[in-house]
């Protein structure tokens, strides 16, 4: 319950093929966001990390998730 994970091995194993494109990986990488296919269906992860720096949602990952959220509503 405590122990902290790497979110990118669990949106792995949901994505067709394991495959995923991460954007701006290096940047708050606390804060995930990427696009995968399920099922064929291209969908847009944003989720928060909590193997780095605990997980805490800094402006920069706030900033990171909310430009993502904004992108995938476009579309």
């Amino acid at each position: 319950m405590n122990t902290p994970f790497d979110i990118t091995l669990y949106i792995q194993l949901l994505c067709d093929h394991g495959d995923y494109f991460e954007l701006q990986p290096t940047r708050a990488r606390n804060m995930i966001t990427a696009f995968g296919r399920i099922g064929g269906h291209v969908v847009g992860f944003l989720a928060n990390n909590s193997a780095v720096a605990s997980g805490q949602i800094d402006i920069a990952a706030a900033r990171k998730g909310t430009r993502f959220v904004r992108f995938c509503n476009l579309y």
